[in-house]
């Protein structure tokens, strides 16, 4: 399967910006690859505690997820089971989704007792996983209530051991079942070492939404230290002015200063080491930056509705934007991006000779991004989702 050619692309995402002062705006980097192609089968491993310590609800919890999970797959994913108490053992070794029939039966069974042998589950767990990894999405996710007291020499081979099998494409999760005291720290570094999620709050209400992310990271998150790289110095970016007597748009090129450059390297490296345009057709970034326009202002005059009109396109259009970066779990980007979208909105309610219905629809727009940017992480998205796409339709015309 060969990679799509990449095409880079930069703008600030201001319509329009004063000549002769500095202004912050923000730098949207994006990488265009060709076609995304369907993602490869799943490959999950479920790697349970079955100590004495996760007796009760926490045991329970964990089967209720190891249950719903098949409902979650397709046919061509994988899914096995490991356990552990006083040692690990594989309870299901890796099969397809129409062969797991007895799995639901297995999982019932499971009963909890003895001491906890996490290192030897994870080994079970890694060898099974090494055995089919090829064009697979692989995923381990420990469901332990953290109560594993392990020195630091151990925690640090641990790191290790998960570390090595990330960089093979093996990723792992953790989920800790509610109540619980245990290693909540240590659990979470497996996971961020592992480049999966650390889930904090396994119980019956919180199993959908913590599949769905499971889901979703494991087809999003495919590749893992991608060596991206392009060409400096890029071509000006060009703003959009009102040229009144002409009564027509003028574009103006703005060259980035060097430290915008520099730092699109540095941010590149790390945010889209993971990205692979095999899957997703695009990624993108941004980050403030000073910039000045360099024009005469006796022949860049500024008309206000036009300004407003800009704005309203600017925020419509960046609502695009903001729903990729909230599916993709980005929530800090996309409230970035919201509230600074804001600001600009709140300049322009204040302009002076703005048309009464220009202002009202600046303050709508305003209104709704800070509604928004607070409700990213809402269990109820899907209504301000709906908002967002309603806005859309409302004003783009």
């Amino acid at each position: 399967m060969s990679t799509p050619a990449l095409f880079l692309t930069l703008q600030l995402l201001d319509p329009v910006i004063s000549t002769h002062h500095p202004q912050t705006s923000y730098l949207q980097l994006e990488l265009t690859g060709g076609n995304p192609y369907p993602h490869p089968p799943r490959k999950f491993l479920l790697l349970i505690d079955t100590s004495n310590s996760m007796q009760g609800p926490k045991l329970g919890y964990a089967k209720q997820l190891a249950q719903t999970l098949p409902t979650c797959l397709t046919s061509t994913d994988l899914l096995s089971l490991v356990t552990f108490s006083h040692q690990g053992e594989m309870v299901l070794p890796t099969a397809q989704m129409t062969d797991i029939y007895l799995f639901p039966r297995i999982v019932e069974n499971l009963a909890a007792g003895g001491s906890s042998a996490l290192a030897h589950g994870l080994e079970i767990a890694y060898q099974e996983m090494r055995r089919r990894t090829d064009n697979t999405l692989n995923r381990i996710l420990l469901i332990s209530d953290g109560s594993i007291n392990l020195p630091p020499e151990t925690k640090s081979e641990l790191l290790t051991l998960i570390r090595t099998h990330r960089s093979q494409g093996i990723t792992l999760s953790t989920l800790i079942p509610v109540p619980s005291t245990g290693d909540w720290e240590f659990f979470s570094q497996m996971a961020k070492t592992g480049g999966g999620i650390g889930h904090s709050e396994l119980n019956k209400s919180s199993m959908l939404a913590i599949l769905d992310q499971e889901l979703h990271s494991l087809t999003a998150q495919i590749a893992y230290a991608i060596q991206i790289s392009f060409s400096l110095p890029i071509p000006p970016l060009n703003f959009a002015y009102f040229q009144k007597q002409e009564r027509r748009i003028r574009l103006f090129p703005i060259n980035l200063p060097a430290f915008a450059t520099e730092g699109i390297h540095k941010i590149a490296e790390v945010y889209l080491s993971y990205w692979d345009p095999r899957f997703s057709n695009s990624v993108s970034m941004t980050f403030p930056v000073t910039v000045t326009a360099r024009d005469s202002p006796n022949q860049c005059r500024s008309d206000q509705k036009v300004m407003a009109e800009l704005l309203i396109a600017q925020t419509v259009t960046g609502y695009t934007q903001v729903l990729q970066l909230q599916s993709q779990g980005q929530l800090n980007a996309a409230r970035e991006l919201l509230l600074h979208q804001a600001a600009q909105l709140k300049v322009g309610i204040g302009a002076e000779g703005l048309p009464l219905e220009k202002v009202e629809a600046l303050k709508q727009l305003k209104d709704l991004n800070l509604e928004i940017a607070q409700h990213l992480n809402d269990p109820n998205w899907q209504l301000y989702q709906e908002r967002i796409i309603e806005a859309q339709l409302s004003f783009d015309h």
